[in-house]
């Protein structure tokens, strides 16, 4: 599926035929799919580049997902404080555009990495 989806990768974001889906750029996508396939520093690569282009494409929704996804990564690899910036960011959206589920989410990583901090210190 990766390799399908790659081919996708030059482009912005809205794909299909007479009706387009968008779901932000598709670097967001592979970045999951690499995560999922045991890829970290690629994911992490893929991740930042969607949430370079989610950004310039005005996508703020995919934003504030995508800035989950790679708050997640940076919290697993231990970089604890850009994972609380990046969930804060998501949160902040998220709020504004009333998306319940990714706001618990972006609590739920604000919290974890609170605490790995105070653990730290």
């Amino acid at each position: 599926m990766y390799d399908q989806l790659a081919l996708f990768r030059p482009y912005p974001g809205a794909l299909g035929t007479p009706t387009a889906y968008f779901s932000g750029t598709v670097s967001r996508e592979l970045g999951r799919l690499a995560l999922v396939a045991g890829r970290p520093a690629e994911a992490e690569e893929l991740l930042h580049e969607a949430l370079d282009r989610n950004r310039v494409l005005g996508a703020r929704p995919y934003v504030a997902l995508t800035c989950l996804d790679l708050a997640a990564v940076q919290r697993n690899r231990g970089a604890l404080a850009e994972a609380a910036a990046l969930a804060g960011e998501a949160l902040a959206i998220a709020d504004q555009l009333d998306q319940p589920g990714p706001s618990a989410a972006a609590r739920l990583l604000i919290d974890e990495t609170s605490r790995g901090r105070h653990r730290e210190g």
